[in-house]
């Protein structure tokens, strides 16, 4: 390879890395101490803009660039550090989590080993593990880069063949990127008032911010020294500020995005490596941590996930801290100097490289998996527990968060008896449990459920989870209102201990009209009201079980939740009041640890998993019964 394949070197850029790495780092240990933090992530898109477009513009312009070529650098830049991290991930994760959770971890595993971890995080759902215990959730940003690097480099191919022939070729390039960037960004906006969530995590919605190093790049114009020096100052100086004022609250990419990135592509416009300002970005120690840049990205994450997943707490103790900066300092120092930079090096063609960098680790990932997922070895990491213990409900039994039909019935099928069994999850829990009883009692439940739904909501209400209530809770309160006639008796069902506690401006006297809506269905019925069951103090039994055979679980961090007992004596109240209410009781049933006879009964800290929902029915039918006798 020829000098004319390479730009030349760029030394404050690798301090430009320092400064994103750090900030990011900073920020994911305590998002406090630096707000911006998260803005590290979009610098370096804008440096990986702005250096493969230098590369492959050269190389088109000389007529040397070919797809193999780039490819080949592309594997062995990436990947040996991204599965070297993702073997050691798995193996801590086998060591450390449940059943449920390693399924949760091996699927974003699988995404990312397919350049895709960003679509594992888009929209996640109701009941996904916090943010903070996901070890693979910061792969996200390396899954656009690598989505960006199969679009971009064959788009530019095609649109520089499309304009070569053009009177300044340039200057083309340089306005389709900018084009590229205003199209982005109004696509961007749009995502964001229609699905922000999801808009975070898309390439379609960060292509802008990779198009502004594009862009720089691909700049025809030319500015004296002075006015460079100028600008880079600026953009500095704008970087730092946006470190100190932009947080999470902030609407997010998009517009606000551009104001960071175009700081970082002002500082890498300015040349002049040697300018006063530029010069803490060129000391050595500064240079040093933006080559290790990569490997401390990669590292930092998954230590800080698997430390609060032990702990049971988003907030790590301060010796906690510094004994993970230290571990992610070693790891990163290490594999940089023994994976990274050496096989970046190696004389692999694009056949071997795909081979053995990324089809053989690959291979060696999805072979470890099927192993401890298999007996005897997932007896004994306990990690192929049975579908019972790991889900809370099973499928089709419930209509949650979906259409209301006639299939989610559960209990004697035959029955001429119906029972509507409505509210949020901790209806939806509860299909084993009143599928048991529905059997001994000879009746059948209609299990209709939306999460975090109140009953009633007003289109004003704020629910347990404070987003507004969703278009499906607002449907099962409409069906209960005009369906309730059609059923034997209704069946009630909340994680009620929230709202009791939720101040006035949320609430919105919620007691008072959940005790409207109980009243006007008691005039034609029966209505029964479904105890709380307690919360746990830990984030699942089977978590703690796991923990506790490898003497972690002394490390986990206990949580205190809303009394499920004052929810109940609000509940016994309303039975009390009305002769065709009645309190159903079943929380008594459930040991505080969430364990009987060595399984878990939960799922999480506050919903029964499947077994436990069927175990805690089969000791209600021992000595009570669910529905009054006619």
């Amino acid at each position: 390879m020829t000098q004319q394949n390479h730009i030349k070197y760029r030394p404050d850029i690798d301090g430009l890395r320092a400064l994103a790495v750090l900030s990011v780092i900073v920020f994911h240990f305590k998002s406090s101490w630096l707000p911006g933090g998260f803005l590290g992530v979009d610098i370096f898109f804008v440096i990986s803009g702005y250096l493969i477009t230098s590369i492959i513009y050269r190389q088109v312009s000389n007529g040397r660039f070919t797809f193999r070529d780039f490819y080949t650098r592309r594997i062995k830049r990436i990947l040996p550090l991204f599965f070297t991290v993702l073997l050691v991930t798995v193996i801590v994760a086998i060591l450390l989590f449940d059943t449920r959770d390693f399924e949760g971890f091996w699927r974003t595993a699988k995404y990312a080993m397919q350049f895709r971890a960003n679509r594992a995080f888009s929209g996640q759902g109701y009941f996904d593990p916090v943010s903070e215990e996901k070890p693979l959730l910061h792969l996200w940003s390396l899954a656009i880069e690598e989505q960006f690097y199969f679009i971009w480099p064959l788009s530019f191919y095609l649109i520089y063949k499309g304009v070569k022939s053009r009177e300044n070729p340039q200057i083309w390039l340089f306005w389709i990127a900018i084009a590229g960037i205003i199209l982005s960004l109004l696509y961007t906006e749009f995502r964001l008032l229609k699905e922000p969530g999801k808009a975070y995590f898309e390439l379609s919605t960060r292509a802008s911010e990779l198009l502004v190093g594009c862009a720089l790049a691909l700049n025809p114009y030319t500015l004296s020294n002075r006015h460079k020096h100028l600008l880079g100052i600026v953009g500095i100086i704008i970087l730092v500020a946006c470190f100190a004022m932009y947080s999470e609250a902030i609407p997010f990419p998009g517009v606000t995005a551009m104001v960071p990135t175009i700081a970082a592509a002002f500082f890498i416009f300015d040349t002049n490596v040697n300018a006063p300002y530029k010069r803490i970005f060129t000391y050595t120690p500064v240079r040093l941590i933006g080559l290790w840049s990569f490997s401390l990205y990669l590292w930092h994450w998954p230590v800080l996930a698997f430390m609060r997943y032990v702990l049971n707490d988003t907030e790590l103790p301060i010796s906690w801290m510094i004994w993970g900066f230290i571990l992610i300092v070693i790891l990163s120092i290490f594999t940089y100097y023994v994976v990274e930079n050496p096989i970046r090096k190696l004389k692999l063609n694009f056949k071997w490289s795909l081979l053995l960098v990324y089809l053989l680790p690959f291979g060696v990932m999805v072979s470890i998996h099927q192993l401890v997922i298999t007996k005897p070895i997932g007896d004994y990491f306990n990690l192929n527990d049975s579908n019972e213990l790991v889900d809370w409900v099973n499928a089709g039994q419930v209509c949650m968060d979906s259409p209301i039909t006639e299939s989610c019935y559960v209990g004697d099928l035959e029955s001429t008896k119906r029972v509507l069994v409505i509210g949020d999850s901790h209806t939806g829990h509860l299909a084993g449990f009143m599928d048991t009883v529905g059997k001994h009692e000879r009746f059948k439940a209609h299990m209709v459920a939306a999460s975090g739904c109140g009953l009633p909501p007003s289109k004003a209400l704020i629910n347990v989870s404070q987003q507004q209530s969703s278009n499906t809770c607002l449907m099962i309160n409409d069906y209960l209102l005009e369906s309730f006639g059609d059923y034997d008796a209704v069946i009630i069902s909340q994680y009620l201990a929230p709202k009791l506690y939720e101040p006035e401006e949320q609430s919105h006297n919620y007691q008072e009209k959940f005790k409207n809506t109980v009243n006007t269905i008691s005039e034609g019925q029966n209505v029964y009201l479904i105890a709380d069951i307690p919360a746990l103090s830990i984030p699942s039994p089977a978590r703690y079980l796991k923990l506790k055979k490898i003497g972690l679980e002394q490390y986990m961090l206990p949580k205190t939740h809303y009394s499920h007992e004052d929810a109940n004596v609000y509940l016994r109240s309303l039975a009390e009041d009305d002769a065709n209410v009645h309190f159903v009781e079943i929380s008594d049933l459930i040991p505080t640890s969430g364990v009987l006879e060595g399984l878990p009964l939960y799922f999480d800290d506050n919903h029964l998993n499947f077994y436990g929902s069927k175990r805690v029915g089969e000791l209600f039918i021992e000595n009570r019964q669910l529905l009054k006798e006619d």
